[in-house]
């Protein structure tokens, strides 16, 4: 066998120097790799721990005290729709669209033959009655007539009598009169309309005329259930007829003290004893209402978490969350005002993900800001 060169053993020695180096290279990197792993699992286990980073906002009580302005509905202090009490014939209107009216004043006249007839029948009853009355007096003079007898024919004139005024009365409807001082606003029907009795169980009667009161206005708002508790009967209201014209100062003359069912709302009225030159009913105004309360919790939005189709906030209390109900007020689209579910001075986590449970550590990122007005 031929002898190794001395160029040859040195190529091989240096040839495994080279792959011992490479592997210890590799597996000195393998160990680094293997630390910075165990390093990076030690740091998400105490950051897990510890919870996750959030930022906070201390809640302050802020003044309840704000304008709001709603739009409000002109109304007169007195409106009466005129249908007829008794079925007939329209005979005469005696008014017209805007005219002025007094109490009393007879306004249209309907026609009925069937009451005609029925005053009749009963003003020939009732003199039948007298009539017989008179000859039982007479018969009871002489004794051929027992008390009893007198008693029926005297308790006949009474039946007759009273059916004769309730003729003349049902007659008396035929004619139909203001029933105030007024202005007729509307007219539904014309001469020889043919009108029924409008009684409590027909909806579908038709009206002859209308009269209201315009000297004399009444303004209707309603008030959020929220609102309704701050105004008072007496507080100042500004009311606005149109942008080009200067408001004007009135007073809440009453509240009706109940919500309605369906819309949450309370009614207020205002009483104008002397409008402005044309503001009419049907109009509407814009109000403009100061109201005062005592100072509530202001939340800024960030904090809100909608979970469960209910309304949150995450309270920091001792590095840890927990959840907290809240009912919410005017929101003014940075912050909001919060009717229940906080006191003030609570810390509050803001733009908390939607991942992070209740109960769940966390650590505040620097020291709460304050929220208030």
């Amino acid at each position: 066998m031929p002898e190794t060169s001395p160029r040859s053993r040195l190529i091989a020695a240096g040839s495994i120097v080279a792959v011992i180096a490479a592997a210890a290279g590799t597996i000195a990197l393998f160990a680094r790799e293997r630390s910075a792993q165990a390093r990076q699992s030690e740091a998400l286990r105490k950051e897990l721990a510890e919870g996750p980073v959030v930022q906070v906002a201390r809640i302050e009580l802020a003044a309840a005290d704000r304008l709001v302005s709603l739009p409000a509905e002109v109304r007169a202090e007195q409106r009466a729709t005129l249908y007829a009490k008794v079925s007939g014939y329209v005979k005469e209107v005696r008014v017209e669209r805007g005219d002025k009216v007094r109490r009393g004043q007879e306004l249209a006249v309907l026609e009925s033959p069937d009451l005609d007839a029925q005053v009749a029948s009963a003003q020939a009853e009732l003199t039948f009655r007298r009539q017989q009355l008179a000859r039982v007096e007479r018969l009871a003079s002489s004794g051929r007539v027992s008390v009893q007898d007198r008693e029926a024919a005297d308790e006949g004139v009474k039946v007759a009598r009273a059916a004769l005024v309730r003729a003349q009365v049902q007659k008396e409807y035929q004619v139909l009169r203001a029933p105030f001082d007024g202005t007729v606003t509307a007219r539904f029907a014309d001469p020889g309309t043919l009108l029924p009795a409008a009684t409590g169980s027909t909806s579908s009667a038709q009206p002859l005329l209308e009269v209201a009161q315009l000297d004399r206005l009444r303004v209707a708002l309603q008030l959020g259930q929220d609102d309704a508790a701050r105004v008072h009967v007496g507080d100042k209201v500004q009311l606005q007829t149109s942008p080009d014209q200067p408001p004007f100062e009135a007073r809440i003359s009453r509240i009706s003290q109940s919500l309605d069912p369906r819309t949450r709302t309370m009614l207020c009225e205002i009483d104008l004893a002397q409008p402005p030159q044309g503001l009419y009913p049907g109009a509407f105004v814009q109000s403009r209402l100061p109201l005062h309360g005592p100072p509530r919790p202001l939340l800024p939005t960030e904090a809100l978490l909608g979970r469960g189709g209910q309304l949150l906030v995450a309270l920091v209390e001792d590095g840890k969350l927990h959840f907290q109900h809240v009912r919410l007020g005017v929101d003014d689209g940075a912050k909001v005002e919060v009717l229940d579910g906080l006191r003030g001075g609570e810390v509050v986590a803001l733009n908390l993900g939607p991942e992070v449970p209740d109960g769940s550590p966390v650590r505040v990122q620097q020291e709460p800001r304050r929220e208030g007005r």
